[in-house]
């Protein structure tokens, strides 16, 4: 086991050049991994702290032996107080892997890929076969639906949660994100990891707000320069065209731009595959109606934006990562977290979304196992009387537009 370390002790070794890590009451100099690590820097944030749920979120089980490598002892018996809460959470999340609920299903993955493939057949049979405005419109909502829903997949994919099976997750993440959906699954990978381990922390979650274009806390606001000022005032005004209209294009250009070295490459030739099969598509089309189609596709598969941030936008953020280890993760995600209400339809087209909750407290859940674990959750927070957020699609978005308005007013 090693020697004893105080918490004084652990946290000064945060730094890239030095860092150790708390997991499970183990001591761990993760210094030498960092470099290697598959989700990116994200192991900085914990530096000097306890990672133990951070860890249990993104990896199987088995994962844990691999951490003996590292270990440099054990966290001393009088610092390894645990809240009743984060107890009564991690009983919850061993016994949810030991009853098979973090198993992939044949047929949830079946299903998924049929309504793709017939989604993507009516989509070529209204764009090629017809010949009216209105059946090419129709084609080109189609299209947008089908880029959406490769993405929603590519997400289970890059969660390692589409198939269980890592090689074959890691291939069908950037076949469907990057070469059918349009964005990098590298630069993906390593943001979004980044987004779950920080969820709502200021000026370290990138998917929290887009500072200074999007500030969805007073946290976020760095400057009190004249411009800033402006577009605080008008944010609220400008988020939802901002959203559908232009997101989906940033996504093309920021995905490769920021794409890890190591991806740059595969994300540049899989961009290439999907401009070329896009403009293909477009030659089907009367030379006139092609950047209306373009543009309706691309806008309705700008909706996804909003979902993504209704989720988040609406709920508090915390200034620094010491938010973390005073609430706890269970606590912690519960608070810059809200879901979504929807029925059998909706959560098709949501793609496992509407159950933020559960996605940000299991991530390699699947996304069909993540509403009949819902009441699992609801029963824990309601007995530790944790905040248990559920917001419809429309009051999500328009507590959006107030949280953006009130940084305005502060």
């Amino acid at each position: 086991m090693g020697r004893a370390w105080r918490w004084d002790d652990v946290r000064a070794h945060q730094q890239k050049d030095d860092l150790w890590l708390v997991i499970n009451n183990g001591v761990y100099d993760c210094t030498s991994w960092i470099s290697q690590h598959p989700g990116g820097d994200v192991l900085l944030h914990f530096g000097g702290r306890d990672a133990t749920d951070a860890f249990a979120a993104f990896h199987e089980p088995n994962v844990r032996k691999r951490l003996q490598a590292f270990q440099v002892g054990v966290l001393d018996e009088r610092d390894r107080d645990v809240p009743e809460d984060l107890r009564d959470f991690r009983k919850l999340r061993d016994q949810l892997w030991k009853d098979g609920w973090f198993e992939p299903r044949f047929e949830g993955v079946a299903v998924t890929l049929l309504t793709l493939a017939c989604t993507a057949a009516a989509c070529l049979w209204f764009t090629i076969q017809c010949r009216s405005r209105m059946a090419h419109l129709l084609g080109s909502c189609l299209l947008g639906i089908f880029w959406k829903q490769c993405l929603l997949f590519a997400h289970d994919a890059c969660h390692r949660c589409a198939t269980r099976i890592k090689r074959v997750d890691r291939t069908l993440g950037p076949l469907f994100g990057t070469l059918l959906g349009g964005v990098g699954a590298g630069w993906w990978n390593r943001d979004h990891n980044m987004h779950h381990a920080v969820t709502q922390v200021a000026n370290a979650d990138p998917s929290a707000g887009c500072p200074p274009i999007l500030c969805t806390d007073s946290l976020q606001v760095r400057s009190v320069h004249w411009i800033t000022k402006i577009m605080l005032k008008l944010q609220a005004l400008y988020y939802l065209p901002l959203c559908v209209f232009v997101g989906r294009y940033n996504l093309h250009l920021v995905s490769l731009v920021l794409c890890p070295p190591r991806q740059r490459a595969r994300d540049m030739i899989l961009m290439a595959g999907y401009a070329l099969y896009v403009s293909k598509l477009l030659s089907f089309l009367p030379t006139r109606e092609r950047w209306l189609y373009f543009f309706a596709a691309n806008s309705v598969t700008g909706i996804l934006h909003l979902i993504l941030n209704m989720n988040h936008y609406c709920m508090p953020m915390q200034a620094s990562m010491k938010s973390a280890d005073e609430m706890g993760f269970f606590r912690f995600q519960l608070t810059g977290t809200s879901n979504i209400k929807s029925n059998i339809v909706q959560r098709w087209y949501y793609g496992g979304l509407e159950h933020q909750i559960e996605h940000h407290l299991f991530p390699l859940m699947p996304r069909y196992n993540l509403a009949r674990v819902e009441q699992y959750v609801i029963e824990l927070a309601k007995k530790h009387k944790v905040p248990y957020q559920t917001f419809g699609f429309f009051s999500a978005n328009w507590a959006v537009l107030k949280t953006l308005g009130a940084v305005c007013m502060k």
